[in-house]
């Protein structure tokens, strides 16, 4: 009966770390231990911009994994995400989107990010390179981990019942008895799971321009007032800033624009040339209100600056292939807008709740209880029901978005295109997303209470 003592990741991303965290874990170990390899291919010392947001669901896992105190005195720990309008002459019809009785013509409405005591825990915005460091030392003292840089993944060789084989640009391979693509948005190992060219990203038009400024410049009179996340709606869209770094002392400022498309090239140009980033922002700047915004895109700085052009993917049919020794995970499988910060709390979600069920199948079959084509059946299973929470975050996501859009074009939008706090109980329409069941969700797939076709 085939074991799953091998399994070889391709990507380091966030995905990929804590895929392998868990992996590795010594609460998710059977009697026959994983063994792990994780090929990137980049190389170790490459850095990775830009910050990330965590919210319970998330932390709570990697609660379970044991690193979760070490990761909140590393970043900013925060609760909410204020929503703000431009200037008074803007509220109007469907602009307000939640009173506020503190500042009633500005402030429309509060996006819980956590909270401590509705959640048991407060949201997180941290480095991505920070987290990906602190991982990189975690797994660095693993026995059953290898890590494997600069390596370059092209295809899968063959995969048979019993193993599949993988090949590298360099001409090496290597065999392995499950293969967890982790390799992101522009996966080659999707196209190997769907044997589809049409499930591949395609752009949106948008992209983000980001960078850091100094709170201090950019509220100088009240720095200590900026607490969390400000999104600010004017005439041509949305600004955002967040704290981030321990203290707080600097701020992510960004907002998105329509930009074409460009080539790899292309991009690769743009996200190198800081003055021109900034550029990109400064020429919004005369039609923001807000000292605040403007302050943000006066001082913020060209060489923290990147841009994130918004690519989506069509809903994939399988995560895993057909013979079952290939799966992805993470934007591989589902990639998200960043509008909600969901995109790696839900890569969390699937890592630790992929290993929970391969654990489990792993156990019965050593038991005897499940044959080795258990895993497919599964994995099918568990595909169904992480695909039902992404669908509800796309639909989120798609009024949030509504909330974003310059003022002109929400006339004539409906309420219900706008995304809104609970006014009875604030805070509570994020308990879905927040307190997910995972186990249950496993628990529910071993009793065959998800039937997938």
């Amino acid at each position: 009966m085939s074991q799953l003592k091998q399994i070889i990741i391709v990507g380091a991303g966030l995905s990929g770390l804590t895929l392998a965290l868990a992996l590795t874990d010594p609460k998710f170990q059977t009697a026959t231990p994983f063994h792990v390899t994780l090929y990137e291919l980049r190389a170790r010392d490459y850095h990775h911009g830009g910050a990330i947001m965590l919210s319970p669901n998330s932390l709570r896992l990697y609660d379970k994994l044991g690193v979760y105190d070490h990761l909140k005195t590393l970043g900013y720990n925060f609760e909410k995400n204020t929503m703000t309008l431009d200037s008074p002459e803007l509220v109007s019809g469907t602009n307000v989107i939640g009173p506020n009785p503190s500042h009633p013509q500005l402030r429309t409405g509060e996006y819980l990010f956590g909270a401590e005591a509705m959640f048991g825990y407060q949201g997180l915005r941290i480095y991505r390179q920070v987290i990906i460091d602190a991982l990189f030392t975690i797994l660095d003292a693993r026995p059953n981990l290898t890590l494997v840089f600069s390596k370059q993944y092209t295809h899968v060789v063959s995969e048979t019942e019993s193993d599949v084989t993988i090949a590298f640009a360099d001409g090496d391979t290597a065999a392995a008895d499950l293969l967890i693509g982790t390799d992101g948005i522009h996966s080659k190992i999707r196209s190997y799971v769907v044997n589809d060219d049409s499930i591949s990203p395609k752009y949106t038009g948008i992209m983000s321009v980001v960078g850091a400024v100094s709170t201090a410049l950019a509220d100088p009179a009240h720095p200590e007032s900026i607490t969390g996340p400000i999104s600010v709606s004017g005439a041509s869209g949305v600004y955002v800033i967040a704290p981030q770094g321990p203290t707080g002392s600097d701020l992510m400022a960004g907002t998105q624009i329509a930009y074409t498309e460009q080539d790899q090239a292309g991009w690769r140009a743009l996200m190198n040339d800081g003055l021109r980033m900034k550029a990109l922002q400064e020429a919004g700047r005369a039609s923001w209100a807000s000292p605040l915004v403007k302050n943000a895109i006066e001082h913020i700085k060209p060489e923290s600056m990147y841009v994130w052009p918004f690519y989506m993917v069509p809903e994939v049919p399988s995560w895993i292939s057909r013979m079952g020794k290939v799966i992805i995970i993470g934007d591989a499988a589902h990639a998200l807008p960043p509008t909600l910060g969901q995109g790696a709390n839900q890569a969390v979600e699937d890592a630790y709740s992929l290993v929970a069920l391969l654990t489990g199948l792993e156990s019965a079959k050593e038991n005897g209880r499940v044959s080795a084509n258990a895993i497919p059946t599964a994995v099918r299973q568990w595909q169904h029901k992480r695909q039902e929470r992404v669908d509800r975050l796309k639909a989120m996501t798609a009024k949030m978005n509504n909330n974003r859009l310059p003022a002109a074009q929400k006339e004539g939008m409906s309420a219900d295109q706008f995304w809104a706090p609970d006014p009875e109980r604030p805070g509570e329409e994020m308990r879905w997303l927040y307190d997910d069941d995972i186990e249950g969700m496993i628990q529910g797939i071993f009793e065959g209470r998800w039937r997938v076709e």
